[in-house]
């Protein structure tokens, strides 16, 4: 299937209709020259080159307050050609639970492209959005995101409590697309010093990390 996929983990927009791996467009809204994607299709597909060997995944979790330190996102960049607008209504990720689960929901982020090639200023965040699937996950955005022309990144997180649900980790990619993966735990609980976004590449212990995320 077609499918959008970031660096650290796997994930895809699509737009219009869930899918098991796609970030969602709504042609009606979308403004631009060019014709813009038909109902249902997918706006970018990075779902393949699932990783097979360590590192398979990476966490992107916001835990209870009560471990706020082990906050931590992933995120992975893609551009909007030019001359056109995408309005995302669906982004699907590969992931998986380290136990039992569930997330309580998901926070999607939107930023622009930044300096070194990492997310830069926050564009759109849609907070607790509501999700379906245990491995493929379908994440309804709260609200749809309008996207002009540009290079941006798409960080997702787990709302998930660790102490009752466990850890929510998001699947490695092995194939490169644009810039590397980048990730952060602000809080450092990780001991790997990423308290602010840094690519993936060089700087986590690869029990953690691939050079891109999955998703669509």
């Amino acid at each position: 299937m077609p499918l959008f996929v970031v660096a650290a983990g796997a994930f895809m927009v699509m737009f219009a209709m869930a899918n098991s791996s796609e970030l969602g467009f709504d042609p009606a809204t979308a403004g631009g020259p060019t014709p813009t994607p038909t109902p249902g299709s997918v706006l970018y597909d990075q779902y393949d080159n699932f990783a097979t060997e360590e590192p398979v995944n990476i966490p992107s979790q916001d835990f209870e307050e009560a471990l706020d330190f082990f906050d931590s996102q992933a995120a992975d960049d893609f551009i909007v050609p030019a001359g056109q607008t995408w309005q995302v209504t669906e982004v699907d990720v590969l992931g998986e639970y380290d136990a039992s689960g569930p997330a309580e929901s998901f926070h999607v982020f939107f930023y622009e492209n930044g300096a070194g090639d990492l997310p830069g200023s926050l564009v759109a965040s849609r907070l607790e959005s509501p999700y379906t699937g245990s491995s493929d996950f379908l994440i309804t955005l709260t609200q749809p995101v309008t996207l002009p022309e540009g290079h941006y990144w798409v960080s997702v997180q787990a709302r998930q409590d660790v102490i009752t649900s466990g850890f929510w980790l998001w699947h490695n990619r092995t194939v490169q697309s644009n810039a590397s993966a980048a990730w952060q735990n602000p809080g450092n609980a990780f001991a790997t010093g990423c308290i602010v976004w840094i690519q993936h590449a060089g700087f986590l212990s690869p029990v953690w990390l691939r050079s891109r995320h999955l998703y669509a």
